[in-house]
């Protein structure tokens, strides 16, 4: 609350809160999201009867009655925050309070959906944390704390229509953190952003970079490297990024005098080595794109590479940021089912989802990228070890093929383009069903955007794609080799058991499906949630809802999981903290070495033994 005479009550135009008329406020229930703050000479300090509040000195204010029209100073104990049906505001120890300027470092939050002290209409709500002279009321920066929107919101776990607010010297540093399934935004310390250096602007690294965008005062692209120059130039457009600092080879960019604080390595999966090395020996933070690399020795050369020199390694194992899995491995780790027995897991690839990125697309060979455990599933793999953190895989067997997309299964009369083809119509897998169909609706993200990279994305460029460039190939005549379905067995040494499976020929598109079984009770979860939980004693079923990633631009890249990984590396990065980094050096490896002793379980058809080092035989 500013002075009174800082206040316009003419227009109500002021930066602080809407000066509403009296008919727009009802204290009885503190519904209204206004507060008039009115001249002295029209309160009613004997009766208490107008409905406004002032922020006075304390002797003028009446404690012995709470008179509604008052903010009292009264301690938690005096507070309901279960209902919401105190009509008073807390405003912290009177200590705290500085009464000669109105500066209240406290404001009583009212129900969200009847809040907005911009406009009277969003459902967001700033709160001011500092002296007047600290906070930018005209942007709302970083000394408010911004709540999600309604929707995402839950008070299941602790209904609180109120958080209160501490002096911004008491935040965690964090800029997102979560009360009572709220997740808010708090004020960062004052630090540098982080600067990064993209290299591969494909799909992925335009999603890394587009982090910038919703917070560009923690993360900002100086440069880029791209072999493709329409792909620098968008980029260079879209986040000023200085010709200097544009490069067609990665190899220019590690020669160049340090420029960045981090290199975000998003290029194809046979170009992770060789840059993550020369980059962490250039001092820079490394965030890569799964896998680390394609073989064992390569990957523990990456490793290696980040330990010696002493740089944060953040591998895009995404999944342990999803919110489903970190609520399962919560739930695991207090104790809820016991002692975890057996993991089920399942990835439906997506019949589409699969032909696009492992039939036609950059995926589909292995000579030219990885075998498909590698490329696709190394991310759940990586999350049954999670779940299991402290038991290791002693052994592992495993079984798949390629048993659909064959020249053999073409069916009669087909062609080798869908667009020429006289029964794509009876095809579940046409190009023209899948991209076509997309662009017509209006859809020209991710798989359009990979088909068709020249912009504008219309029909007529996706057409011309199509005719000329590999995902218009019909699927039973590409030179596609990794198999579509794989099961993978694991036994750890604690006696527990885990099976994988995956396979291409589902609806869903990579709605992974998991049941752990513990001695006392089942955990289960499809999709995005929520988890289930089957106590076996009670014999009921309890669901726990997942956080849901704030208003920003990567909320719904793999269900949020892209925008938490970026915000724990650049945290990580900013601050020295690694203790977010989920994905390090060394656990990460443990992860590739079971992936690739499971491939060699599949292709010698034996059972692999596993040794504490990750080595196998």
């Amino acid at each position: 609350m500013a002075p009174i005479a800082e206040l316009d009550y003419r227009t109500g135009s002021s930066p602080y809160i809407r000066m509403a008329p009296i008919a727009e406020l009802d204290y009885r229930t503190g519904s209204s999201p206004y507060i008039r703050m009115a001249p002295i000479a029209e309160l009613d300090y004997r009766t208490g009867s107008l409905p406004y509040i002032r922020m006075a000195p304390i002797a003028e204010l009446d404690f012995r009655t709470g008179s509604l029209p008052y903010i009292r100073m009264a301690p938690i104990a005096e507070l309901d925050y279960r209902t919401g049906s105190s009509p008073y505001i807390r405003m912290a120890p009177i200590a705290k309070l500085d009464y000669r300027t109105g500066s209240l470092p406290y404001i009583r939050m009212a129900p969200l959906a009847e809040l907005d002290y911009r406009t009277g209409s969003s459902p967001y709500m700033y709160i001011r944390m500092a002296p007047i002279a600290e906070l930018d009321y005209r942007t709302g920066s970083s000394p408010y704390i911004r709540m999600a929107l309604i929707a995402e919101l839950s008070y299941r776990a602790g209904p609180l229509p109120y958080i209160r607010m501490a002096p911004i010297a008491e935040l965690f540093y964090s800029p997102y953190k979560t009360y009572h399934n709220c997740t808010v935004k708090l004020p960062l310390k004052t630090m540098a952003p982080v600067r990064a250096l993209i290299v591969g602007a494909g799909n992925r690294g335009e999603i890394y970079a587009s982090f910038s965008l919703d917070n560009s005062e923690r993360f900002q692209v100086v440069g880029v490297v791209n072999p493709r120059l329409f792909k620098c130039q968008r980029l260079q457009q879209q986040y000023n990024i200085p010709q200097e600092n544009v490069f067609s080879d990665w190899q220019k960019a590690a020669e160049r005098e340090k420029f960045a604080d981090c290199v975000v390595i998003a290029t194809p999966d046979q170009q992770h080595k060789a840059p993550a090395v020369a980059f962490a020996d250039r001092g820079y933070h490394i965030l890569l794109e799964k896998p680390m690399a394609l073989t064992e020795e390569d990957c523990r050369e990456v490793a290696s590479a980040c330990e010696r020199n002493n740089v944060i390694l953040f591998v895009c194992l995404g999944l342990r940021y999803y919110p489903p899995v970190r609520k399962m491995k919560e739930l695991i780790d207090s104790g809820a089912i016991g002692d975890v027995v057996h993991i089920q897991h399942l990835e439906p690839t997506g019949f589409w989802h699969f032909a696009h990125s492992f039939v036609r697309g950059n995926w589909r060979k292995m000579e030219e990228s990885t075998f498909s455990l590698l490329a696709k599933s190394i991310h759940d793999v990586d999350i049954i070890r999670y779940w299991l953190s402290g038991a290791r895989c002693v052994k592992v067997s495993s079984f798949g093929s390629l048993t659909h997309f064959k020249p053999e299964n073409k069916p009669a009369g087909a062609a080798s383009r869908c667009l020429d083809c006289q029964v794509e119509n009876t095809c579940p897998y046409s190009a023209k069903k899948i991209y076509l169909k997309m662009v017509q609706q209006g859809l020209t993200g991710f798989p359009v955007s990979v088909v068709c990279p020249q912009e504008p994305v219309d029909v007529e460029n996706l057409t011309e794609a199509l005719r000329t460039g590999p995902y218009g190939r019909c699927v039973y005549e590409c030179d596609n080799d990794v198999i579509s379905n794989q099961v993978v067995n694991f036994q750890f040494d604690g006696g527990q058991t885990a099976s994988f499976n995956m396979v291409a020929f589902t609806q869903v598109v990579c709605e992974r499906q998991t049941r752990i079984s513990g001695t006392k009770g089942e955990l289960r979860c499809s999709g995005p949630g929520p988890v289930y939980v089957y106590d076996f004693l009670t014999q009921k079923s309890t669901e726990h809802r997942c956080s849901a990633a704030p208003p920003n631009r990567m909320r719904d890249m793999h269900g949020g999981a892209d925008f938490f990984l970026m915000d724990a590396f650049v945290r990580a990065v900013q601050s020295g903290d690694r203790s977010a980094v989920l994905t390090g050096p060394q656990d990460t490896l443990q992860s590739h070495l079971l992936v690739f002793a499971a491939e060699q379980a599949r292709l010698q058809d034996r059972v692999i033994t596993v040794h504490p080092d990750g080595s196998y035989n």
